[in-house]
C-alpha cells in the first residue's frame, strides 16, 4: 500500500511544467453521509480538502475527514489522495483515476484503493467506481453513480439528485459478516445555495436496505437521514 502513495508523488511530480490552478475548501456537517451509509456514527464531520489541477488535465486530490465505525478498528481519521485525469471529449467530459484511502492509528488495517471512471454531459454524470478488496474480503466491489444538479428559478437554489448502486462478489452473503451489506441502492436529493464564499447544502440521504441490515442505530446508521453542510471556498481567486 506504501508503494501506492509513492506512485501518486511519482506520478505528480513528473506532471509537466505548467500553470497550476487550486482550489480547496472547508466543511462542516451534522453528519457524513457517504453512499447512504453513515460514516461519523451520527456525530458531525469537519472536512478539508485541497485540488491541483494542470492544463493537460491532471488533478491531485487531497481529502480529510473525521470518521466512527463503531466497534471497528479504533479509526478516527480517513485521508484520501486521488490523482486523476479529466478532459473534454466533444461535448462529454471524462475523468479517470485512482483514490487512495489511508485510516492512521487503527487496530487493524481497514486501508483501501479504489478506481473510477466518470463522464459529465452538461449537468449530468454517471461514474462507476470499483474497489479490488472491499473491507479485507479479498473480493471486489463496485458502485454505480448517476447525478443530476439543476438551477432552480427561486432564491439562487441549485437541486441535486443522486442515486447509486452498490455490489459486487465480496457482498455475497456469506461476506454478510465482514460487510454488514448486501447488494443495495441509495439515493439522495437536496438543495444548494452560494452564499459569497460559503455554500450551503441541505440534503436528505436513504438506502433499500431493508430486514436485519437495515441499521437505524449512530454506527453505520443506513436508514433515511437529513444532513446539512456548509463549506467555505479556500481558492482565493474566487
Amino acid at each position: 500500500m506504501r508503494g501506492s502513495w509513492v506512485l501518486i508523488g511519482t506520478l505528480a511530480c513528473a506532471t509537466p511544467a505548467v500553470a497550476l490552478d487550486w482550489s480547496g475548501e472547508l466543511t462542516l456537517a451534522t453528519e457524513w453521509m457517504d453512499r447512504g451509509i453513515s460514516q461519523t456514527a451520527g456525530d458531525p464531520a469537519v472536512q478539508a480538502s485541497v485540488t491541483v489541477a494542470s492544463e493537460p488535465g491532471v488533478y491531485l486530490a487531497l481529502f480529510g475527514s473525521n470518521v466512527d465505525f463503531g466497534d471497528c478498528c479504533s479509526e478516527r481519521l480517513q485521508f484520501d489522495g486521488t490523482l486523476g485525469v479529466a478532459r473534454p471529449l466533444g461535448a462529454v467530459e471524462w475523468d479517470l483515476g485512482v483514490t487512495l484511502s489511508r485510516f492512521p492509528g487503527t487496530s487493524e488495517n481497514i486501508d483501501f484503493e479504489e478506481y473510477h471512471l466518470g463522464f459529465r454531459w452538461h449537468n449530468l454524470g454517471f461514474t462507476t467506481f470499483w474497489k479490488p478488496d472491499f473491507a479485507n474480503t479479498g473480493r471486489e466491489a463496485w458502485y454505480l453513480e448517476l447525478g443530476a444538479d439543476y438551477e432552480l428559478p427561486w432564491h439562487a437554489l441549485r437541486l441535486l439528485l443522486q442515486v447509486g448502486y452498490t455490489d459486487g462478489s465480496a457482498l455475497a452473503r456469506r461476506f454478510v459478516d465482514d460487510t454488514g451489506l448486501e447488494p443495495y441502492r441509495d439515493w439522495r436529493i437536496g438543495l444548494q445555495r452560494d452564499f459569497g464564499r460559503f455554500t450551503a447544502t441541505l440534503a436528505w440521504a436513504d438506502t433499500d436496505i431493508g430486514g436485519e441490515l437495515r441499521n437505524r442505530e449512530p454506527v453505520e446508521f443506513n436508514d433515511g437521514r437529513l444532513f446539512l453542510a456548509v463549506s467555505f471556498n479556500l481558492d482565493t481567486g474566487s
